[in-house]
């Protein structure tokens, strides 16, 4: 897979890291405003890009781009990605997915019209060990309860509370911890519940709207799923997955689980680990690589109709904010 890559800022440098470590797939470009000029040249050296360029249409123009990386602000994602679509590449969309239900329905309807894999970077979901966990799930009986946490504190929360809001808090950029962070435990809530029946977000919001931290209440029948997650102060992350038959739970935020515990219908506790030794990003590049390799459509949409779930949860909990 020769991918390009649209944006320049911290996610990309991460991608990038990510990329080196999986086989089949070569960055051959860096797209980058001007004025990220110096930024984006400094990316391409460290990590061996053979070109950057300035001009989204001139990326998408280039034959030897088969799919493209939207590694932008999230209210550009759907934008780009269509774009991308339409010039008949690929797409791979940094979560979350897009800014509103209707725009990810949109791309994934291009996708499916013209044949095309489109991706949601949701890491979670290709770990090693969250997939351990999902599988695993099935063994503790009928769940009835998911907790999920994940709070660390922005780089960039110093900055906007002194007035210099990056997009991250901004609302206008579809910014604030439920799109940045929660969204990991939602992927989570429903990908072992499904649709929730009801939602709600409690939300403490900073000077200009944005949510800093929330909580969001996900209903089911005969169980609930409670997420929360913060970008204005530091805590520890976990997952607890409650059956009738025993539990599981993961320790670190559900975008890095690195181990977990199961406990047994017959009352023993199992210790799962991620013996990988690869990078957290890397799984999902592999998977990526993989299906486009083998031509695995079916997989990839059923990995796109769990990205629209998860988007029209996060639809129902924005009418909150």
């Amino acid at each position: 897979m020769r991918l390009g890559i649209a944006g320049s800022g911290m996610i990309v440098e991460d991608c990038l890291g990510a990329v080196a470590e999986a086989d089949g797939v070569t960055p051959v470009a860096i797209c980058a405003r001007e004025k990220s000029r110096d930024r984006a040249e400094a990316l391409a050296a460290r990590h061996g890009v053979g070109s950057t360029v300035y001009d989204y249409d001139e990326l998408l123009g280039r034959r030897d781009v088969d799919a493209v990386y939207v590694g932008l602000v999230n209210d550009l994602h759907y934008d780009y990605a269509k774009r991308a679509l339409e010039a008949g590449k690929h797409a791979i969309v940094e979560k979350p997915f897009t800014a509103t239900l209707a725009e990810a329905e949109e791309l994934a309807s291009i996708a499916r019209s013209r044949g095309l894999f489109l991706f949601e970077a949701a890491p979670t979901l290709h770990m090693p060990l969250f997939r351990s966990v999902v599988e695993r799930a099935a063994g503790i009986g009928r769940i009835g309860l998911v907790q999920c946490s994940y709070c660390q504190r922005s780089s960039r929360y110093d900055r906007y509370l002194s007035g210099d809001v990056a997009p991250a808090f901004d609302p206008a950029h579809a910014g604030g911890a439920l799109r940045d962070l929660n969204v990991y435990n939602i992927h989570l809530a429903v990908r072992l519940l499904g649709l929730p029946r009801t939602a709600y977000y409690a939300a403490r919001r900073g000077w200009n709207g944005v949510d800093t931290s929330g909580s969001a209440l996900l209903g089911y029948d005969g169980a609930s799923a409670s997420c929360a997650a913060a970008k204005d102060a530091d805590g520890p992350g976990f997952s607890l997955i409650v059956g009738e038959s025993g539990w599981i739970r993961a320790d670190g935020s559900p975008n890095s689980l690195a181990r977990a515990e199961i406990a047994t219908p017959g009352g023993g506790v199992v210790e799962l680990r991620d013996e990988s030794g690869l990078p957290r990003l890397t799984h999902e590049w592999m998977a990526f690589e993989r299906m486009i390799r083998e031509g695995r459509l079916d997989e990839c949409y059923g990995l796109l109709e769990h990205s629209l779930r998860v988007m029209k949860v996060l639809d129902i909990l924005s009418r909150d904010l």
